[in-house]
């Protein structure tokens, strides 16, 4: 039975922010970053979605691990949205091998007329 096989993805964090700057960039995940604290490396997808963008320009979304005072970009994405789009949801990384005690870092990057946006940076159970 196919549905008896499906994996439910399960939610691990979520950081978000209401009314943000995104001019420039603006860590999704400030004060409230992911920590794998599972006791072995475990593999997990990011999910960044922005409401109330203005559109019509070139976006960037970020991620970095930090494992103590290291910090290393794992993704960094320059993006379209078209003119009239005010919402985006995007898959940044659908699957990350994150070490036991490492940290996520989520960054978004916008237009100059984005400066009252609604953020959110989902990590979810990834796949190897």
């Amino acid at each position: 039975n196919k549905i008896s096989e499906m994996v439910i993805p399960e939610t691990l964090h979520i950081a978000s922010g209401t009314g943000k700057d995104i001019s420039s960039e603006y860590e999704i995940t400030t004060g409230n970053r992911y920590t794998n604290n599972s006791g072995s490396e475990q593999y997990v997808r990011v999910i960044v979605s922005a409401t109330g963008i203005a559109g019509g320009g070139t976006y960037n979304i970020r991620v970095t691990v930090i494992n103590g005072t290291d910090e290393y970009e794992v993704y960094n994405d320059d993006f379209d949205v078209s003119s009239g789009s005010t919402k985006i949801r995007k898959v940044s990384i659908s699957s990350l091998l994150l070490g036991n005690n490492e940290d996520l870092a989520v960054y978004i990057t916008g237009l100059a007329g984005d400066t009252n946006v609604d953020v959110e940076a989902k990590v979810m159970r990834g796949v190897a």
